[in-house]
C-alpha cells in the first residue's frame, strides 16, 4: 500500500516537473519548485490513497482545463488578426447583424459602415462616407430591416439596384460582392410578424436577381449557415461569433 502511495506521489512531482518544463521555467524557479514538491511527497506519504488520486485528477483536469481555454483564445487573436489584415481594404456595410463583425472584434470597426436599422433606402446616406473611404471591395448585406420595411420585394430590388448603381458610379473600380439575405429561427416572427423565412426566401430571390441585372458578385453564405440555429442569438435574428468566423471564411474564396 505504501508503495503504491509512492508512486502515485511521485506521479505529482513528475507532473509539476513536466508543468515546469512547458511553461519554460528557469532553473531557480524548476530546483524550488522541485523542492516543493518534495516537501509535498513527505506530507501526502500518509494521507489515504483514494483522497490524493483525487486531487491528483482535480489538479491535472483544471491544468489542462486552463491551458486549453488559453490556447482557444489565443487562436481567436490570431484569427481575428488574420481577418483584419485580409479584409484591410473591404469595407462592409449592412444593419445591425454586419454591425456584429466589429462589435466582437472579427474586424475592426473602420472597415464596417452600417447603422441599426439601416435598409438598402437608408444606405444611400454612406455613400459620402463610403466614396472617402475609397475601398478596394464592398460587401453589401441588406434584407432584415427591408422585409419589415417593404411590403413587397420588387420595391426592395428597385431600391438595391439604385444603390449598386450609385457605388459603380463614385467608386468605379471598387468591386461589390452582395451577401445573400439570411434566414431567421422561427421565434423571430414574435419581434415583427413580417420577418419569416418565406419572406426572406422571396427577397433573397430578388437580390440573385440585382446580382444578374447589375453585373455584381453574389456570395450565398444562406447555404452555409442554413438550419445551423446554434448560430443565433437568443433572438433568432441576429449571430454569435462563430457565423462570422464562417462568413469571412467563406468570403475569403471571393475576394
Amino acid at each position: 500500500m505504501k508503495r503504491t502511495v509512492l508512486l502515485v506521489m511521485s506521479g505529482i512531482l513528475i507532473f509539476s516537473i513536466i508543468k515546469g518544463a512547458i511553461n519554460g521555467i528557469d532553473n531557480k524557479s524548476f530546483n524550488e519548485n522541485n523542492f516543493i514538491g518534495k516537501e509535498i511527497l513527505v506530507q501526502l506519504e500518509q494521507r489515504n490513497l483514494s483522497d490524493v488520486e483525487n486531487e491528483i485528477d482535480t489538479y491535472k483536469n483544471k491544468y489542462f482545463q486552463d491551458k486549453d481555454a488559453k490556447e482557444d483564445r489565443f487562436n481567436q487573436t490570431q484569427g481575428e488578426e488574420n481577418n483584419s489584415k485580409y479584409f484591410q481594404n473591404t469595407i462592409f456595410m449592412g444593419d445591425s447583424i454586419t454591425e456584429g463583425l466589429s462589435e466582437l472584434g472579427v474586424i475592426e470597426e473602420y472597415n464596417v459602415l452600417v447603422n441599426k436599422g439601416d435598409t438598402v433606402i437608408k444606405a444611400i446616406n454612406s455613400i459620402d462616407t463610403l466614396t472617402n473611404l475609397n475601398p478596394k471591395n464592398v460587401v453589401l448585406l441588406y434584407g432584415m430591416n427591408d422585409v419589415i420595411e417593404f411590403d413587397n420585394s420588387m420595391k426592395f430590388k428597385e431600391k438595391y439596384i439604385e444603390l449598386v448603381n450609385e457605388i459603380k458610379k463614385v467608386l468605379p473600380n471598387t468591386k461589390i460582392y452582395l451577401i445573400s439575405p439570411l434566414s431567421v429561427m422561427d421565434k423571430a416572427v414574435n419581434i415583427n410578424e413580417r420577418l419569416t423565412n418565406s419572406n426572406l426566401d422571396e427577397f433573397r430571390e430578388k437580390a440573385q436577381e440585382v446580382v444578374r441585372e447589375t453585373g455584381i458578385n453574389y456570395v450565398d453564405i444562406e447555404t452555409k449557415i442554413n438550419k445551423k440555429d446554434y448560430l443565433h442569438e437568443k433572438d433568432g435574428i441576429h449571430f454569435k461569433y462563430e457565423f462570422y468566423l464562417i462568413w469571412l471564411d467563406y468570403l475569403r474564396e471571393y475576394i
